[in-house]
């Protein structure tokens, strides 16, 4: 799997979970990890791009 497809895959699973986290009354708890799995991958531009699309 190409970086691009992997990076869209990883967006929309995450966008998936935050609704999940949402619906959960979990949103605290996903956006504090979010947080931590930007700072991890914040070298990535193009992953970061796609992230940004995910309100935490």
């Amino acid at each position: 799997m190409s970086p691009v497809k992997a990076y869209d895959e990883a967006t929309k699973l995450l966008s998936d979970l935050r609704d999940l986290a949402e619906h959960q009354g979990q949103l605290p708890v996903f956006s504090q990890r979010f947080e931590r799995l930007k700072a991890d991958y914040s070298n990535r531009p193009a992953l970061m791009k796609r992230l940004r699309s995910i309100k935490a």
